[in-house]
């Protein structure tokens, strides 16, 4: 049973990521389309709103969201994980932030390059996370500070 469990988890990991990602996604089209949908109808331009709050609230929704998707991104499937969390996180952090980094460098699209240095830093970040975590703990338990 318990190798049944570990293979579980296993596979369980790369189904997190994904499913971590997607949320992060469909979240932020969610809350983008809300922040649409707010816009008065004497600013929208070509069904574009150009009301000077909106460009704030798009890129809040952008870096806040892409903070939170890295991180959990790369904390939760390395929670799961039965062994090797840190390498984990890693793998984790570096698909992570590959997804901006690639459509930056594939689209040339220059409003990418601080998303996609957002996303490693965050990335790095959490590997730092998971790497404290572990050390923190033996085998599921606390030991001394």
């Amino acid at each position: 049973m318990q190798r049944l469990m570990f293979i579980v988890r296993w596979l369980s990991v790369p189904i997190v990521f994904v499913v971590v990602v997607a949320a992060g996604g469909v979240a932020g089209e969610g809350v983008v389309r809300l922040l649409d949908g707010r816009c008065a109808t004497d600013a929208l331009v070509g069904g574009a709103c150009v009301a000077p709050w909106h460009t704030t609230g798009i890129e809040w929704v952008v870096y806040v969201g892409l903070f939170v998707t890295v991180l959990a991104a790369v904390i939760l499937p390395a929670h799961i994980a039965p062994a090797g969390r840190i390498v984990t996180a890693v793998l984790c952090a570096m698909v992570a932030a590959a997804i901006p980094l690639s459509i930056w460098i594939g689209a040339g699209w220059n409003d990418f390059r601080l998303v996609s240095v957002e996303a490693i830093l965050v990335a790095a970040a959490g590997v730092w996370l998971v790497r404290r975590l572990v050390r923190r703990t033996v085998l599921g338990k606390r030991s001394r500070p």
